[in-house]
């Protein structure tokens, strides 16, 4: 079942996102199992929304790729939903 993570990596910045988003970006383009990610700041830091085909591809890719690009110190916080309906 498809499922979107919401997460919030507090205190980070714009121009953080901008250093490590575009590696981290081309990545997940080739990672089995993603489907969307969206990034914007919020009041707290910035805000991820991702979507992914199951729990295990996401949890595949933050036990794997993801672990070398988080900056330290910044530790997201992840909330997951099942979805229903996913429309491209």
């Amino acid at each position: 079942m498809p499922i979107m993570i919401s997460s919030e990596l507090a205190d980070m910045d714009p121009e953080t996102w901008q250093r490590i988003g575009p590696a981290i970006e081309k990545k997940l383009q080739d990672a089995p199992g993603f489907v969307l990610h969206v990034g914007c700041q919020s009041a707290g830091g910035w805000k991820i929304i991702e979507v992914w085909e199951s729990y295990d591809a996401f949890s595949d890719w933050m036990e794997g790729p993801a672990t070398s690009f988080m900056p330290p110190g910044y530790e997201p916080i992840f909330q997951v939903h099942d979805v229903h309906v996913v429309l491209k």
